[in-house]
């Protein structure tokens, strides 16, 4: 009989170590969810920045199309945004100030005759500003095709730019991770 009388002193132990695990686990679960959460944010942010310097860089690829500036200035990048220096590109809530930077090379006469200018472009935010190898979130090089079929050229000024972008080639399109 004194057996029995010492049973409900182990069972009442047994069940608080019963509940203590699994309240453990479940605020590992928690904090693991939390976890899950947070990131899921982090990468929200990062996934805006990267559309965001896409969507510029497809309107900077765009407007270099059918322009005669082939942007070869020698040195430094320069701004080839549509109407300015940076765009603004909402993403969900937040917006984006991108800036597309350009820098480039003319080929006067081509072999095999095919491409005319070959734009490399940098896409960053306007606070990182210049654009360069080194901060671009994209980095696109594009061929531009200026002559027509029969082999003419009529992209030589802003009076003039009746082939200009004829055909274009993507020849590499980077993006870069982004750590917002």
């Amino acid at each position: 009989m004194a057996a029995t009388e010492n049973e409900p002193g182990a069972i009442l132990i047994l069940a608080l170590v019963f509940i203590l695990v699994i309240a453990i686990s479940v605020l590992g679960l928690l904090t693991f969810g939390g976890t899950g959460l947070k990131d899921a944010a982090g990468l929200q942010g990062e996934r805006g920045i990267e559309f965001a310097a896409e969507g510029a860089t497809t309107a900077a690829v765009q407007s270099v199309r059918y322009s005669f500036n082939a942007y070869n200035s020698g040195s430094a990048p320069t701004y080839c945004l549509p109407g300015g220096t940076s765009m603004t590109i909402p993403e969900g809530s937040v917006n984006y100030q991108m800036v597309v930077d350009c820098s480039g090379t003319l080929n006067v006469a081509p072999t095999p005759v095919q491409y005319t200018r070959i734009v490399t472009f940098y896409a960053c935010q306007l606070s990182q500003a210049p654009c360069n190898q080194g901060n671009a979130v994209v980095a696109a090089t594009v061929n531009f095709q200026d002559l027509s079929p029969s082999g003419v050229n009529t992209c030589y000024d802003a009076t003039d730019t009746g082939t200009c972008g004829i055909g274009m080639v993507i020849s590499s399109w980077n993006v870069k991770y982004v750590n917002s």
